[in-house]
């Protein structure tokens, strides 16, 4: 999976950003997702390391014109450099305009040599292009249309549910996440529903470390819910559906 920008060269890309629009893209897909990369980098500590980790906060004055920085009334522009300057992006097109050769710092004057690469490789290639574009669709609406879709706590949409896991794991998205373990852990407790059948244990056991992810959702979502640690033996039962509500009594919680 990478990650390219839209338009630019890469000395462009490597001198400052506009928060313009980025595209991902993931190893054997065929299509790309294009999302806000200010929005990304709210969302995904992933992203934001890679492409924001140096960036200074916006509550100071713009290096060139001495005003200060407010994103509602312009846009703002930073260097993807260690020194992470914010300035106006109108500013830094007048100071790149002055500039008779290779663009320099307006704060120190040295010339810009760390070029952002073209594309940022993630370790894995089993996230599913769907539960991609389900993220991207809770990024900009709070809302997940794929899960929508599917009836609820049916074996379709617990499959959906699952395939997203992955993608909240590698983007590093923690409101996402949290998202995702909440209804997780409905399909477990509800009573009117037979738990994660065939199609999702299969899926489970067929990607490359979901169970461990599956476990970490289950530690998770039990340890917030109900303080305890639950035997291993009745998760696994409630996941093949052989124990339809997972029974937690008063007697077995923490103060």
């Amino acid at each position: 999976m990478g990650v390219v920008k839209r338009h630019g060269t890469p000395k462009e890309l490597g001198l400052l950003s506009h928060g313009g629009v980025i595209e991902i893209k993931a190893l054997r897909v065929h299509r790309s997702f294009a999302v806000h990369e200010n929005l990304l980098c709210t969302t995904s500590n992933l992203f934001k390391e890679r492409l924001e980790k140096h960036r200074k906060s916006i509550d100071r004055e713009c290096p060139t014109c001495l005003e200060e920085l407010e994103p509602m009334q312009a846009d703002i522009a930073f260097y993807r450099s260690k020194r992470g300057q914010s300035m106006h992006s109108y500013c830094f097109e007048e100071w790149k305009g002055s500039q008779a050769g290779e663009i320099t710092c307006p704060m120190c004057r040295q010339i810009w040599e760390t070029p952002l690469t073209d594309v940022l490789d993630l370790p894995t290639t089993d996230l599913d292009p769907e539960a991609l574009q389900t993220n991207l669709d809770w990024q900009y609406t709070d809302r997940c249309p794929s899960l929508d879709a599917s009836p609820q706590y049916t074996e379709e949409f617990n499959v959906r549910l699952l395939k997203a896991l992955p993608v909240a794991c590698i983007l590093q998205d923690h409101c996402f996440w949290g998202m995702l373990v909440a209804m997780s852990m409905g399909v477990l407790q509800s009573k009117g529903n037979s738990g994660f059948r065939l199609d999702s244990v299969k899926y489970a056991f067929e990607t490359t470390d979901f169970v461990q992810i599956f476990m970490k959702v289950l530690g998770e979502a039990i340890a917030s819910s109900h303080g305890t640690n639950v035997d291993r033996q009745q998760l696994l039962c409630e996941m093949t559906g052989d124990n339809y509500y997972l029974e937690v009594s008063e007697a077995d919680e923490t103060p």
